[in-house]
């Protein structure tokens, strides 16, 4: 049974569920939004807006990525390779990093659609580029760049974290290979 129903802009981004919320991000015209949803009735709780547009002829417009939440915040990765961490609460900015800038990355050519992901205290996230910066871990509470990795040039592919005979790892599946990193370090395994 149909509940709700709530328009959202345009975006390739899935929805996030967290106890009575739902967490998105969307293309407003020239704004790139991270958004909030009371899951009860779809009502718009609150929106992180920044002035990007990012639109390509066969995908479209919009933000590609899934936000992630951990520890009360939200984490977005924009089309354009900004990183924002959001209060989850009141939608205010914590941090935010040009990590498209900071790490000489190469916008790919349908944009970054790799989401986040939050795991020991570290959000990583997937740049690429030729500087060899391409996976990078930033601390999740300041925003401080911890750690980065090479594993490619350009790939649209979420970091995953696991555990294999006992170590918890990330994978990452860049476009020339598929590394294993220590989530706090980014030490090859």
């Amino acid at each position: 049974k149909l509940l709700w129903k709530h328009a959202v802009g345009p975006a390739w981004s899935s929805v996030i569920v967290v106890g009575e919320r739902l967490f998105t991000q969307e293309q407003r015209g020239e704004i790139e939004a991270l958004t909030c949803y009371a899951a009860a009735d779809g009502k718009q709780l609150w929106a992180y807006e920044t002035r990007d547009r990012f639109e390509e002829a066969l995908g479209g417009v919009g933000p590609r990525a899934t936000p992630a939440f951990a520890d009360g915040r939200v984490y977005a990765l924009g089309a354009r390779g900004r990183l924002d961490c959001v209060d989850a609460a009141s939608g205010k900015l914590v941090w935010s990093v040009d990590a498209l800038k900071e790490n000489e990355g190469r916008l790919p050519i349908w944009g970054y659609s790799n989401s986040p992901v939050v795991v020991d205290g570290q959000v990583i996230v997937f740049l690429g580029g030729e500087k060899n910066k391409a996976l990078v871990a930033y601390d999740a509470a300041t925003g401080k760049r911890a750690w980065t990795v090479p594993v490619g040039i350009e790939s649209y592919a979420s970091p995953q974290v696991l555990t294999l005979h006992g170590v918890k790892q990330v994978l990452y599946m860049g476009d020339t290979k598929l590394v294993s990193v220590l989530p706090e370090s980014g030490k090859i395994l």
